[in-house]
C-alpha cells in the first residue's frame, strides 16, 4: 500500500509558489517551476506559477492504469496548453513560455516507476536520483553569474540566465518540461524495486537544505526550511521548497 505521509510546499520570497505537488491513488509528482525571465503573464496571459499548479491539477484527473506515465504526462499537458489558449498559436520561441523541473511516479506493489526532467530530487534504496543532464551547463551558467559581478550585475545576470534558457530543449542545450510537448521525447524513464520504506520527492529548493541537515528528520527540515531567510546566490531570492514523503506499508 501507498501511503503519503508528508506533502509540504513552502513559498520562497516570490510573489506566488512556482512549486507544485500532487498525489493520486498510487501516482505522486513534484514540479519546480523555473524562475520567470521572460514575464509569462505578459506573453501569454498566465504566470508560472499558475501554470505549474493547472498541470498538477490536470495530472490528477488523468491517472490512468491503462495509460504509461509518459501517456499520461502528454494528456495533461495538452490539457494545459488548451486550457490557457496556447493551441491556436503558432510558436518557436517556447523557451519564453514557463519552464519546469519534474517527477511524475507511479509504485505498484514494489515497483516504482518514474519520469523525471530537471533538477528534482528522489530518494530511494539509499540512493538520490535526479537528472545530472542538466549540471554542467547550469554549473557552467553560476559561474558566468559569479564573474559577472560589479557594474550592473542584476542585468548581467538576467542576460546569463536568459542565455541558458534559451537553450532549453534544444539539442545543443538541455531538456527540462515546458510548454512543448516535444521534451517527453527527452525525460528519463526508468522502474526499479524499491526496497526501502520510503520515497521521497524534494524540489532542489528542499534538497539544498537537506544536504547541509542530513542529521535532521524530514519533520524537523520542514520546520527549519520554513523558517529559513537563505537566499538563493544565483536568482537573488528565497527559492521555493516543496517535499512529498512516501511510506510503504506492509500489507
Amino acid at each position: 500500500m501507498v501511503k503519503i505521509n508528508k506533502i509540504c510546499s513552502i513559498q520562497g520570497s516570490s510573489v506566488e509558489n512556482e512549486d507544485a505537488v500532487g498525489s493520486q491513488n498510487q501516482y505522486f509528482w513534484i514540479i519546480d517551476g523555473a524562475t520567470d525571465l521572460y514575464n509569462s503573464k505578459e506573453e501569454i496571459g498566465y504566470s508560472v506559477s499558475e501554470v505549474v499548479h493547472i498541470l498538477s491539477e490536470s495530472l490528477s484527473v488523468n491517472c490512468k492504469e491503462s495509460k504509461t506515465l509518459k501517456q499520461i504526462f502528454e494528456t495533461a499537458l495538452l490539457e494545459v496548453k488548451d486550457e490557457i489558449g496556447l493551441n491556436s498559436y503558432e510558436l518557436t520561441e517556447y523557451y519564453r513560455l514557463p519552464t519546469f523541473a519534474f517527477i511524475f511516479a507511479k509504485l505498484s506493489e514494489k515497483k516504482l516507476e518514474y519520469m523525471m526532467l530537471g533538477d528534482c530530487v528522489m530518494l530511494v534504496n539509499e540512493m538520490e536520483i535526479t537528472d545530472h543532464r542538466v549540471d554542467n551547463l547550469f554549473e557552467k551558467g553560476k559561474n558566468e553569474i559569479k564573474d559577472s559581478i560589479g557594474t550592473n550585475s542584476v542585468l548581467n545576470k538576467k542576460i546569463i540566465l536568459q542565455k541558458i534558457r534559451k537553450l532549453s530543449n534544444q539539442p545543443s542545450g538541455y531538456w527540462i518540461g515546458s510548454l512543448d510537448e516535444r521534451f517527453l521525447d527527452h525525460a528519463i524513464i526508468n522502474q526499479i524495486d524499491v526496497t526501502s520504506e520510503q520515497i521521497v520527492l524534494m524540489s532542489d529548493g528542499f534538497y539544498e537544505f537537506y544536504q547541509n541537515n542530513q542529521n535532521k528528520t524530514f519533520e524537523e527540515l520542514i520546520k527549519m526550511r520554513f523558517n529559513s531567510s537563505a537566499i538563493d546566490p544565483i536568482y537573488g531570492k528565497k527559492d521555493d521548497a516543496s517535499i512529498l514523503v512516501v511510506d510503504l506499508l506492509k500489507d
